[in-house]
Order: C-alpha cells, then sequence, then structure tokens
C-alpha cells in the first residue's frame, strides 16, 4: 500500500487547510532554544511536508536534527543548510530510539500506532524537559471517520481527536496543553463522478491494505455515500503540550 500516494490523491477533493499556522505558532515556545532535535513519527516519503516549520526555526537562527520513521519512508542520513536528516523505514512500534527530543510530531498518524496512551507514553518519555509534542487527528464528526465507521463498523482501531485530547490532559508529565479545530471539507460528489478516487480512499478510510476476501466492495462505498451530500465537513483537531520540567 502506497499511502502517501492514496492520499495525495484523495487530497485532491479536499477543500481548505489551516494546521500549519498552529504548528508554527506552537513552535514559538522553543524559539529560545538555539537546537533543536526534532522527532516526526509518520513523516512519509522524505519529510518534504516539514519545509514551511524548518524555515520557520532557521529564519530565527536554529539549527536542527530531524529524525523521521514512516513505512513509506526513504532511509537515508544527509545534512543540508544547517538540517540534519535521518530518515528510517519502520513502524514507531519497532524502531529503538537512543536520543532526546524538543520536538515530537505526530501529524494524522496516531491512527497506525496502536495502543494509543502506549504510544503518547512512550512519545512523553522521549521529549526533553520543556519539550513539545504536537499531533493532528481526525475528529469523531469528521467525514472520513464516519464514513470509516459505517464501512468498517468492527474496526478495533476507533481513535479519534477528542480520545487523543482526553489522554493528553489526563497523562501525568504535561504542563500545558492547547488544542485547536480546523473545519474544512470534503467533496464526495467528485468521489461519484470519477471512480479513480474510490479504491484510495477506501484504503485511507481503512488505515491498511485491504483485503479483498474481507473487506467491502467498491459499491458498498459507493452506495454509503447516497446518504452523503456531495459536500461534507472535514475536521481536524490540533494540539500542542508541553513536557514538564524533570
Amino acid at each position: 500500500m502506497d499511502y502517501e500516494s492514496d492520499l495525495r490523491l484523495l487530497k485532491r477533493s479536499f477543500n481548505g487547510g489551516g494546521e500549519g499556522q498552529f504548528y508554527l505558532s506552537a513552535l514559538e515556545h522553543l524559539a529560545g532554544r538555539q537546537h533543536l532535535d526534532w522527532l516526526d513519527i509518520g513523516i512519509g516519503r522524505d519529510g518534504s511536508a516539514l519545509e514551511p516549520f524548518i524555515a520557520a526555526c532557521r529564519g530565527r537562527g536554529q539549527t536542527l536534527e530531524i529524525t523521521g520513521v514512516d513505512p513509506d519512508a526513504e532511509p537515508c542520513q544527509y545534512k543540508e543548510d544547517g538540517v540534519g536528516w535521518k530518515l528510517f523505514r519502520g513502524t514507531f512500534q519497532d524502531w529503538c530510539s537512543d536520543g532526546q527530543y524538543d520536538v515530537i510530531n505526530i501529524d494524522q498518524a496516531i491512527y497506525y500506532l496502536g495502543d494509543p496512551q502506549a504510544t503518547i507514553s512512550r512519545a512523553l518519555n522521549l521529549l526533553r524537559s520543556g519539550g513539545l509534542f504536537i499531533a493532528t487527528c481526525w475528529s469523531r464528526d469528521d467525514a472520513l471517520h464516519r464514513l470509516r465507521m459505517r464501512m468498517f463498523p468492527d474496526t478495533e482501531s476507533t481513535v479519534v481527536a477528542e480520545d487523543l485530547v482526553a489522554l493528553v490532559r489526563n497523562l501525568p508529565g504535561f504542563t500545558y496543553v492547547e488544542t485547536a479545530s480546523f473545519e474544512n471539507s470534503v467533496r464526495l460528489g467528485a468521489w461519484r463522478e470519477d471512480c479513480s478516487f474510490i479504491r484510495p480512499a477506501m484504503r485511507v478510510i481503512a488505515r491498511r491494505p485491504l483485503d479483498e476476501d474481507t473487506d467491502p466492495d467498491p459499491e458498498v462505498l459507493l452506495a454509503i455515500l447516497d446518504d452523503f451530500s456531495d459536500s461534507e465537513p472535514r475536521i481536524n483537531i490540533a494540539l500542542c503540550a508541553i513536557r514538564s520540567e524533570v
């Protein structure tokens, strides 16, 4: 499953954005640090989505070492324009770290990481004092989550942003938690009109490769779409939390 390609195609049916400005504001909490060690869990193939945030940090004179972990990552290690990169292909569950980080980012990846409480607890242990945990996740009212619950009602992994926020707020070790909700839309009418959206949509909604023997056929998704309007809300919640002094 090439998740990044599926998502890139599906994003052609998305309208809006906004989470990026939240990330930029969150990074202001670390403006006083000359160097940032950054861990991105679910970084994708090459980490290019981090470029706006790297530019902001570099504009403040900060240097960075970025470590990225993703099943689709192109493994590499190099340094460029004051930024060191180390990308590992694999899962966060199997990856071993020997360091501590100033920033840990999980952008739309908490769904794939098993027990969310165990994931957040491990991230907390990898953060330096005063370090920043940033994450985004679908809301329970998000159209993709609602479609997921219709198509795969027996799924074990149903974590949504509201669960993530509650876990972080209740986990000892964070002294500051801020959230923001971003409502945009997905043009489901485009899915009806262009069948090339359907299988990528099913894989993104399922959050895993599809099993032709046990999973619903594309016609099931098309039938479910009859209960949805041509444009439905995409609702993401972004969170930032600061690690308490140890």
